[in-house]
Parts: structure tokens; sequence; C-alpha cells
């Protein structure tokens, strides 16, 4: 079973990665995000038996708030910051730095995608390791799953992003055990914002 869900991972990525997404339509992008979501209720339906998620107000406002910062990021950004020209010249498959409506909505769906799995591997793949070595298989799962970029990016990003995959799996992990898969999807959108989000400030 663990196999096929790597396959299917490869499968949903396959159109999605290593692109640039110059001139993204919004029909185009509307698609994209439609295939995320649908596998990503697909990856959900599988988990349904053993998952729980905190449903509390804190949660759902904090997963609000979140969501209506993340689609008004495009105006924000524009409103006190410069667009960085020349950086999205020289990287064009850095396509989240230029914060473009259609870009926003389908890197969104990835991303729950990309949660929806972290709880796949958590709560069934795992589901009959010890508790207290269940975070690090994860932490190793996601860490293999993050060095697959090499393939889609140059090596420098690649190393980064494996890197930094170590211990936000820790943190998302632990999180995503206790409930609180809305917090680390908040989480995990927050950084996108401000980790993107830096190249236009910075330049102001």
């Amino acid at each position: 079973m663990s196999v096929i869900v790597f396959l299917v991972i490869l499968l949903v990525y396959f159109p999605y990665k290593g692109k640039d997404f110059i001139g993204l339509s919004f029909a185009k992008a509307l698609v994209g995000s439609t295939w995320f979501f649908i596998w990503s209720l697909v990856v959900l339906w599988l988990s349904k038996s053993n998952v729980s998620v905190e449903l509390s107000y804190r949660t759902i406002a904090l997963f609000t708030v979140i969501i209506c910062i993340w689609f008004s990021s495009p105006q924000i950004v524009r409103a006190i910051g410069k667009k960085p020209k020349e950086y999205i010249e020289k990287n064009p498959k850095r396509f989240l730095v230029r914060f473009e409506l259609p870009v926003m909505l389908l890197k969104f769906f990835e991303i729950l995608f990309q949660q929806s799995v972290f709880i796949y591997i958590l709560f069934v793949i795992l589901n009959v390791v010890p508790l207290q070595e269940k975070i690090l298989w994860f932490t190793f799962i996601v860490a293999i799953i993050h060095a697959g970029n090499i393939f889609v990016m140059s090596w420098r990003w690649t190393v980064f992003y494996l890197i930094l995959s170590i211990p936000m799996a820790m943190v998302f992990g632990t999180l995503i055990f206790q409930g609180y898969a809305l917090v680390t999807m908040s989480v995990h959108l927050v950084f996108y914002l401000l980790f993107n989000g830096r190249y236009w400030i910075s330049r102001k």
C-alpha cells in the first residue's frame, strides 16, 4: 500500500513539479487546483478511519484568517513592497515569488495535498509503528520525499528544502498526531508567504 501511495504522489506531482507557470491563466490554475483537491480527498478518505482533527474555534479561526491573508497576499505585497523584477527574470521557476493570484490558488491546493499525504503517512503507513518511533520515521520519509526534488530543482534548492524539511517534519508530525492538522496547514502557508514575500520587502 505504501508503495502505491508513493507512486500516486509521483503521478499527482508530474504535471506540477519543475514548471515556471509563467502566464498561468485562472482557468488552468483552477484545473490544477481541482486535480490536487481531488487527490487530497482521496488520500484523506483512505486515512479517515485512523485520523482525528481538532476542530476547535481557535484552530478554525486561525485557518480562516491565514486563508484570507494567503489570497490577499498579491495585493498586500504590491501595496507594501516592490516587485523583484530582476530576481523573477533570473529565477522563473521560483513562481511563488511573483505573487499572482492563479499561482497562489494552485499552490494552496498543492500544500493541501502535501498535508493530506502527511496525515496518511502518520495514521496509515506508520499506524503500527510504536509511538516513540513514529515521528522519527515520519521525518525520515518526509526527508526522502523532499530529496526527490533533485530531479526538478537545482542541488542548492534541493539541499535547502531537504535540511528545512527535517525540523519542520518533526514539528508537523507532532502537531498532526495530536490533531492539529489545521495548525500545520496554517504554518505551512505562512512559511511560504514570509519566505517569498521577503523578496518584495527587501527591495523596497
